[in-house]
């Protein structure tokens, strides 16, 4: 990935910093060899993000949810980390 992102206080501000570093390093690689790279992780969680705000949930809303491991799981955690969900 190379440069190392320092000072960042959150998990999004390091998505957003990675995303802004390595737009186009593949971030995510599934089985069936498919990848994701920083900037659609990103892109993908804050769109996943939008929608969740749309349903209500913001800060501090409590949140739980069983998903498979997989992309989505984790496109899931970083919209809700985007939010500020717990």
């Amino acid at each position: 990935m190379g440069e190392l992102i320092e000072g960042a206080a959150t998990v999004w501000e390091l998505v957003e910093a990675r995303a802004a570093l390595t737009p186009d390093a593949p971030i995510l690689i599934e089985t069936s060899g498919a990848t994701t790279t920083c900037q659609e992780l990103r892109d993908r969680a804050e769109t996943t993000a939008a929608g969740l705000h749309e349903l209500g949930v913001g800060p501090g809303t409590v949140v739980t949810w069983q998903l498979p491991t997989r992309v989505e799981s984790i496109v899931v955690a970083l919209a809700l980390a985007r939010l500020g969900a717990v």
